[in-house]
C-alpha cells in the first residue's frame, strides 16, 4: 500500500531526527494555512495530538518545533467552530499558555527578547482558538495561569 506525503509528514513527526520533524511540520505548515481541505485532511490524520505533545515539550531541544506547532494550531483553528472543538478536545489550551510563561531570574525584556517567535505563534493560535464563541474560558483563569 502507498502512502501520500500527508501521510509521511505525520510519520515523519516521530522521528527521533529534529531536522526531520522540523521539515515535516513545516511541509504540514505549508499545507494548512489557507486550506480548509488540508485542514480537515490532516485533523484526520491525527495531527493536532501531536502538535500538543510538541508544546509539551522541553524548551531547549524544541523552540523551532513549538513555533511550528503553534502555528499549525492556529491555522488549524482559525475560521472554522469544528477545527477549534478538535483544538480544545486535544487539550492545547493549557500548553499553549504554559509557552507564555517567561524565564525567572531574567530582566523581563531579554524574557521576551529569547522567545519573541514562539510568543508571537501562542499568541495568534490562543486569538484564533478563543474567536470561537463556544470556546471555555476556564483554562485561563486558573491559579496556575
Amino acid at each position: 500500500m502507498t502512502t501520500s506525503k500527508y501521510q509521511e509528514s505525520i510519520k515523519d513527526l516521530a522521528s527521533t531526527d529534529d531536522a526531520k520533524r522540523l521539515k515535516a511540520l513545516r511541509f504540514i505548515k505549508n499545507s494548512v494555512i489557507g486550506n480548509k481541505t488540508k485542514k480537515d485532511l490532516y485533523i484526520q490524520l491525527g495531527v493536532v495530538q501531536k502538535l500538543v505533545e510538541y508544546l509539551s515539550l522541553l524548551d531547549a531541544t524544541s523552540y523551532l518545533l513549538k513555533i511550528q506547532a503553534a502555528t499549525i494550531l492556529g491555522s488549524i483553528a482559525y475560521g472554522k467552530d469544528e477545527n477549534v472543538n478538535e483544538v480544545v478536545s486535544a487539550g492545547a489550551i493549557g500548553p499553549l499558555l504554559d509557552a507564555l510563561a517567561l524565564r525567572r531570574n531574567v530582566p523581563v525584556i531579554d524574557a521576551i527578547r529569547e522567545k519573541r517567535k514562539l510568543l508571537e505563534a501562542v499568541t495568534r493560535a490562543l486569538k484564533s482558538i478563543f474567536t470561537c464563541p463556544r470556546t471555555p474560558k476556564d483554562d485561563i483563569f486558573t491559579k496556575r495561569r
